[in-house]
């Protein structure tokens, strides 16, 4: 075994091998909801590999080796891949723009070969809007209640009925979940443990654009996409419309694909990392103030009779225990 590496909070993980040759990684974790991700990341790392859909593509995916249980902890064994730190590749102009290019094309040759076109309904505002919504409430005070309710009504009205590209998502496709090379080019895609079957496909690459500024720039997520919203940057909206249209179906309001992309990863803080949302500052930042000023910077949306109307609450969250 050699050099420790970063890991979560409720795991480590080390290299182990000839320090000169090949090597591989081993992952250790020792609590039951840390051991049902390792799990659940060697089901999906498996899958993939079998999938002759991405045959082509899966050389970017770790395998996994082995695993089994040590002294009480469960462990994985994988292939350690290739590449460095995205994190500081994006610290480099150049590097960053050749990363951020090959990240989104990469993803997205991805989601073309797994996707397929799906109606959103029940199952699936459940998935995307309602359980990942339960989760904040849980980590906000009562008083933000009304305003975590209102804004889950309102994305399940925008997003009901809307025909879109559901598939293999990774589910946290930001930098610190990718290698690059020396040129900046993606080399790997790791830690897959919040991998879905039938994800919301385009979020992989809306989140890759939030995170990007979160994990390359220093920014907190919440004061970035309240700004994002009432900017409204060219570009990332741009790019979010010709990722939908290539996927087909609906074009959906970038604006919506940005609050998504954040109640997905803010409410994976919330049932990783009790620190987190303890943290009265990331609490505040992350979910309060944006609890308080989303709804509005969504803008007005029609009833279909013309008329417009804010939306009212008529979804009862789901119990995130469940």
């Amino acid at each position: 075994m050699h050099g420790t590496l970063a890991g979560g909070s409720e795991s480590v993980v080390a290299g182990i091998g000839p320090q000169d040759g090949p090597d591989a990684l081993l992952k250790a974790c020792d609590t039951d909801r840390s051991r049902r991700a390792l799990q659940w990341q060697t089901e999906v790392l498996g899958e993939l590999h079998d999938d002759p859909r991405i045959r082509h593509w899966a050389g970017l995916l770790p395998s996994v080796l082995g695993v089994g249980d040590i002294g009480g902890s469960y462990c994985v064994i994988e292939t350690r891949m290739p590449g460095g730190s995205s994190v500081k590749a994006l610290q480099d102009p150049a590097r960053a723009r050749v990363l951020a290019a090959s990240a989104i094309s990469t993803i997205s040759e991805f989601h073309r070969c797994t996707g397929e076109l799906r109606t959103v309904g029940d199952v699936e505002l459940t998935a995307w809007v309602h359980g990942p919504m339960a989760h904040v409430v849980e980590a906000v005070p009562r008083a933000f209640h009304a305003e975590a309710r209102a804004l889950a009504d309102e994305l399940d009205a925008r997003l009901r009925g809307k025909v879109v590209a559901v598939g293999w998502v990774h589910g946290d496709f930001g930098p610190v979940n990718m290698l690059a090379a020396d040129d900046g080019q993606l080399s790997a895609i790791i830690d897959w443990c919040d991998a879905q079957r039938e994800g919301f496909q385009v979020l992989d690459a809306v989140t890759f654009m939030e995170l990007r500024a979160v994990q390359g720039d220093g920014q907190e997520l919440g004061p970035l996409l309240l700004r994002w919203l009432a900017e409204t940057p060219p570009h990332e909206f741009d790019l979010m419309r010709r990722l939908q249209r290539a996927l087909g179906g609906d074009v959906l309001d970038p604006r919506i694909l940005l609050v998504l992309a954040w109640l997905q990863h803010v409410a994976q803080v919330a049932t990783k990392s009790t620190q987190s949302v303890a943290n009265p500052v990331w609490n505040r930042r992350n979910l309060r103030i944006p609890l308080r000023g989303l709804l509005s910077l969504l803008g007005e949306r029609e009833t279909p009779d013309g008329h417009v109307s804010p939306g009212r609450w008529t979804h009862p969250l789901p119990d995130p225990a469940r």
